[in-house]
């Protein structure tokens, strides 16, 4: 016998981040869902995961001193996953 709550299916935003011009993973960005006001820092690995997050579509600010902030239009639905390249501003 399985028990199924309504819980069990969980939306999550995970993914990295890197440098455009180098490739290599970026720490400490902020990656940020404005209509949620929820959101992550990046791993030394670039990796980040934000969980728990309601189905919906949300704006995600990604953005770090240095870089060129970006901003993404995102439909969580499910486990969605992206891959961000940041720029270096000048």
């Amino acid at each position: 016998f399985t028990h199924l709550r309504a819980d069990s299916h969980i939306n999550s935003l995970h993914g990295t981040v890197r440098d455009k011009s180098s490739g290599v993973a970026l720490p400490g960005v902020l990656i940020y869902i404005e209509e949620l006001k929820r959101g992550a820092i990046s791993s030394h690995s670039g990796s980040f995961q934000i969980e728990h997050l309601p189905a919906a579509r949300v704006h995600v600010r990604i953005s770090m001193l240095g870089y060129k902030s970006i901003n993404d239009l995102v439909n969580i639905d499910s486990t969605v996953h992206r891959e961000y390249v940041m720029e270096e501003s000048i």
